[in-house]
């Protein structure tokens, strides 16, 4: 049992045996031989996450609180219960074996993607202020050579990945076909107003998406493996199989304001944002455009 309260009292350990923390030197020397898993979302008891644990075939491991473990910050938000999960291999991997196995526990555990990181380093036990638990099963190592459930789990899971990946690559070089109507000279676009107001980070918080790491969960999905994310020109890319906008483009914000809101009805989210943006005038862009209409056909008598 740890007497340590403090994480700079604490020694870490690196799932790697390198002599060296360098994201280049770690990645060349590879044999992993733990897999870690902070579960830092939710509020699962200890017993909750040993079953979590043992479920995926596991017979080494050991499950421990962190220093963060129902802790209440200054502001008063309660961090709930906190774990860490080291998972025992029976010899150690390559860099690029330990990043499919790594991926997976992380992925199907809901943990925290920082711990995929090669070079990324895990405190061992303290006891914080939300007291200290731990747990331990000595059984029998993962063989990552062997057939095992997981071990087939998550090579099926690491090809889907490369090939989703290759596919949203291709898809930033394509987006979609912009949707709109012609406007006559001093008329406003619905859908260019609604981008200047709305990212696409704004609207998957307000859509219900869940980040995970880079990517994000579609609220549908229920495979729960994130399958959007933002692309370097802001865009959407989705491949969720639920998504509607998985159609090999990018998205812009009203792409996703048109599916979320209005079942992908272009014209009934058009009308529901001009008839309810204001100008600067305080009026909506509907009577906007149709002053600047009428305008136009009085110059054009």
């Amino acid at each position: 049992r740890p007497t340590r309260q403090a994480k700079n009292e604490c020694p870490f350990i690196l799932p790697s045996d390198a002599p060296f923390k360098t994201k280049a030197e770690v990645e060349k020397h590879g044999n992993y031989t733990l897999l870690v898993v902070d579960l830092d979302n939710g509020d699962f008891s200890l017993t909750v996450v040993v079953g979590k644990v043992r479920a995926l075939g596991f017979e080494s491991f050991a499950v421990y609180t962190t220093l963060s473990h129902r802790v209440t910050t200054p502001e008063g938000v309660y961090k709930g219960q906190r774990w860490r999960v080291l998972i025992e291999l029976s010899e150690g991997i390559p860099t690029e074996m330990w990043e499919c196995f790594q991926g997976y526990l992380c992925q199907v555990l809901d943990g925290d993607s920082c711990a995929n990181k090669k070079q990324q380093i895990a405190y061992l036990p303290a006891i914080g202020k939300g007291g200290y638990e731990p747990h331990i099963e000595a059984g029998q190592a993962l063989n990552p050579h062997d057939t095992h459930p997981f071990v087939d789990a998550a090579v099926t899971w690491s090809i889907e990945q490369k090939a989703h990946i290759a596919a949203i690559e291709q898809a930033k070089l394509k987006p979609a076909a912009r949707r709109d109507t012609a406007y006559t000279t001093g008329q406003l676009s619905p859908v260019d107003i609604f981008n200047d107001q709305h990212a696409v980070e704004d609207l998957l918080h307000e859509y219900g998406y869940k980040k995970r790491g880079k990517k994000w969960l579609h609220p549908d999905s229920e495979s729960r493996q994130p399958g959007a994310l933002i692309s370097n020109e802001g865009r959407y890319v989705s491949y969720h199989g639920c998504d509607a906008l998985n159609d090999g483009h990018s998205h812009d914000p009203f792409d996703m304001y048109v599916d979320h809101r209005h079942g992908g009805d272009f014209n009934a989210a058009l009308k529901a944002i001009a008839d309810n943006y204001k100008t600067s005038e305080g009026i909506s862009i509907t009577l906007h455009n149709q002053r600047e209409y009428m305008k136009a056909q009085s110059k054009a008598k």
